[in-house]
C-alpha cells in the first residue's frame, strides 16, 4: 500500500466532487429530503399518539439508515464513474493497486459521509429537536457498523459490475433498497413475519438498529452492538474479496477494455 498512490486517487476525486455542483447536489439532496420527510411524518405522529411514541423510531433510524445508503452508493457511483468515462484500463494498468484504489475511494467516501451526517442531524435539532447524539457510546460504534455494511454492499455491486458489465449498473441505486425492509431502520424486528425475522436477524444492521433503540430507551444492548460491528466487519472482508475476485476476472476476459461501452 502506498500512502501518495491512495492520496493521488483521494484528491482526483475531492477535485471532481468540489466542482460539480450536480454531484455536491446529490451527496446532501437525498439525505436532507428523507429526513424532512420523515420528520413531518413523525409530527403528525405525536399529534396523533401523543408521549407514547418516540421520535427516535422514525427520525433517528432514517439519519442512520441515510448513512449506510450514502456509504454504499458513493463508493459504487464512484466505480461507475470510471467506467463510464472508460479510465478503469488506464486505473489498473498503472501501479495503482486494487486495494489502494478502494482505499481512496472509501476515504472521499467517509468525508461525504460525514458531511450528509452533520447535514441531517444538524436540521433534525433544528427543525424537530431531535439530538441523535443523545444516543451516546451507542452512536459511535453504530455509525462504523452501518458503514462497512454500506461498503460491502457498495463492493459487492463494483464486483458485479466488472463480472457482467453496464448491464448490471442499476444496482448502484436500488441494491441497498433491497435490505431496507429486513434491516428495521424504523420499527421492530418483532414487526416482521416470523420467517422474515430469521432473514433480517442474519443482517448486522438489524441487530444495530435494535441496539439504537435501546439505548434510545436507556437500556444499551451492548450484545447487539458486538454483533453489529463484528458482522459489519464480515460482510465487509466478503465485499472486498468479491471485488478483487471480479477484477482478476475482468482482467482474464478483457472486460476493463471494454468497461465503458
Amino acid at each position: 500500500m502506498s500512502g501518495r498512490r491512495v492520496l493521488g486517487i483521494a484528491l482526483r476525486q475531492w477535485l471532481t466532487l468540489r466542482r460539480s455542483f450536480p454531484r455536491l447536489f446529490d451527496v446532501f439532496y437525498w439525505p436532507i429530503l428523507e429526513v424532512v420527510l420523515w420528520g413531518l411524518v413523525t409530527q403528525y405522529l405525536l399529534t396523533q399518539a401523543g408521549a407514547s411514541f418516540a421520535p427516535s423510531l422514525l427520525i433517528g433510524g432514517m439519519i442512520l439508515w441515510t448513512l449506510l445508503h450514502r456509504s454504499a452508493e458513493d463508493l459504487s457511483i464512484a466505480f461507475l464513474e470510471e467506467s463510464w468515462s472508460q479510465n478503469l484500463p488506464n486505473l489498473f494498468a498503472s501501479p495503482l493497486r486494487p486495494l489502494e484504489y478502494l482505499a481512496a475511494s472509501m476515504l472521499v467516501g467517509t468525508v461525504k459521509v460525514l458531511g450528509a451526517g452533520f447535514a441531517v442531524t444538524g436540521l433534525a435539532a433544528l427543525f424537530y429537536g431531535y439530538a441523535v447524539w443523545e444516543l451516546g457510546p451507542t452512536l459511535l460504534v453504530a455509525v462504523p457498523a452501518l458503514v462497512a455494511f454500506g461498503w460491502s454492499l457498495g463492493l459487492f455491486t463494483m464486483g458485479l459490475t466488472l463480472r457482467y458489465g453496464r448491464q448490471v449498473d442499476v444496482l448502484a441505486w436500488s441494491l441497498t433498497i433491497v435490505f431496507q425492509p429486513l434491516v428495521c431502520a424504523v420499527y421492530p424486528l418483532q414487526v416482521l413475519p416470523p420467517s422474515l425475522q430469521v432473514i433480517a436477524g442474519l443482517l448486522p444492521p438489524t441487530h444495530v438498529f435494535e441496539a439504537t433503540r435501546a439505548a434510545a430507551a436507556g437500556a444499551p444492548a451492548w450484545g447487539e452492538l458486538l454483533i453489529g460491528i463484528v458482522g459489519g466487519v464480515i460482510t465487509l472482508a466478503l465485499g472486498t474479496a468479491y471485488y478483487l475476485t471480479g477484477l482478476d476476472y475482468a482482467r482474464a476476459i478483457g472486460r476493463l477494455a471494454s468497461a465503458g461501452e
